[in-house]
């Protein structure tokens, strides 16, 4: 199964589809005349069509055939999500919701009685139940709402800049939380052996759960050096991310810049000079890494966390 996006030559497949599913799936929760009033049989191809165009338009299709379709509008508001009626509870609508949610805060959407265990167990909540009007015809829907919090993961060698691009992104977002990773081993003498690497893996992940978990942040902020791709997989495979989305963010900088930031560092204390060597070489680490990239040479701290901002809107 390939989820993709929306093609003009689906339209007409996908309204034989949603009549076929209306009548057959919808079933068992509304009567013939309200399934009848729903789904006419006589749908606008071309009204479809245009509204597909205009919203982000996803179908999952299976050997050349479409089995699932949905779509989403600029505000958040997730419009239509129908699977074949013979590929229900096979995973089609939550790969689909995956894809329409991940860029948006908050999803709205008006669900049918039949859909509204799949949208709870996706973390919707009900803001009120309805009666629409369909061909003169009542039926009964919920208006249901998802926040969807938003973690940054900033990684960086040591030096460019991520703690104090952290703090200012903190500074820039309403209801955030900030972690350093270097916290979770913050030890006098710092040792890094395998038991300390697997500690602060696991501190990380228990720390960044709890802060996912909480109903007062939407937006986590997390930075660590995080210059092997395992890192990151490793952290993100141990988080509770359904109702989650991951920005993953690299920092870099010219050699020249990071070597003037470094020394800066240590004038001040805040550093070894041995860190300079060690941290040089880390720079052409970042490229390979499945991350968003930004090269913070000749920006400010702000000019950096709003970068991230434009990137994340």
């Amino acid at each position: 199964m390939v989820i993709r996006k929306y093609k003009e030559s689906d339209c007409v497949e996908m309204a034989k589809l949603f009549y076929e599913t209306v009548h057959n799936v919808n079933a068992a929760d509304y009567n013939k005349e309200q399934l009848d009033a729903w789904a006419t049989g006589n749908v606008d191809v071309k009204k479809w069509n245009d509204s597909f165009l205009e919203h982000y338009t996803v179908v999952a299709e299976q050997d050349n055939k479409i089995i699932g379709f949905g779509d989403i509008d600029d505000t958040g508001y997730l419009d239509r999500l129908y699977v074949h009626k013979d590929y229900q509870r096979c995973g089609v609508a939550k790969m689909m919701c995956d894809e329409l949610e991940k860029s948006f805060n908050k999803i709205v959407t008006h669900a049918s009685i039949t859909a509204l265990p799949f949208f709870k167990n996706r973390g919707y909540k009900i803001i009120k139940e309805q009666t629409v009007i369909r061909n003169g015809v009542e039926l009964t829907n919920y208006i249901m709402e998802k926040r969807v919090k938003t973690l940054y993961l900033i990684g960086g060698t040591m030096g460019v800049g991520k703690t104090s691009v952290s703090q200012s992104l903190k500074k820039k977002l309403d209801k955030s939380v900030f972690l350093d990773g270097d916290w979770c081993w913050d030890s006098h003498p710092f040792q890094v052996n395998d038991e300390t690497k697997n500690m602060v893996l696991d501190n990380i992940c228990y720390l960044l759960n709890n802060l996912i978990k909480c109903s007062v942040y939407e937006h986590i902020i997390f930075c660590w050096v995080m210059h092997e791709q395992k890192i990151i997989d490793d952290i993100i495979s141990n988080l509770n991310t359904e109702e989650c989305r991951i920005v993953c963010i690299s920092l870099t900088c010219e050699e020249k810049e990071l070597i003037k930031r470094l020394k800066r560092d240590v004038e001040l204390g805040k550093r070894t000079d041995n860190v300079i060597g060690r941290s040089i070489e880390r720079i052409s680490m970042y490229d390979t890494l499945n991350t968003i990239k930004i090269d913070t040479t000749n920006m400010t701290v702000g000019e950096i966390s709003d970068k991230i901002l434009e990137i994340v809107s």
